[in-house]
């Protein structure tokens, strides 16, 4: 099976995890501009998933 869809979008880096302290404890989240790249990146990819999982070695 082979699975094939376009990102029209400029590739954006991941960035360096940032992190945060709220009531003592921390919280690590990804910049707002790598986060946005992989939400549409999903997106896009729902549109194209299959039925089952995929099993055994894949490509990409």
């Amino acid at each position: 099976m082979k699975i094939t869809f376009t990102i029209y979008a400029e590739p954006v880096a991941q960035g360096r995890p940032r992190a945060t302290s709220v009531n003592g404890m921390t919280r690590l989240y990804d910049p707002k501009k790598s986060r946005d790249f992989k939400s549409y990146v999903k997106l896009a990819a729902s549109d194209h998933r299959p039925d089952q999982l995929l099993t055994g070695p894949l490509e990409l």
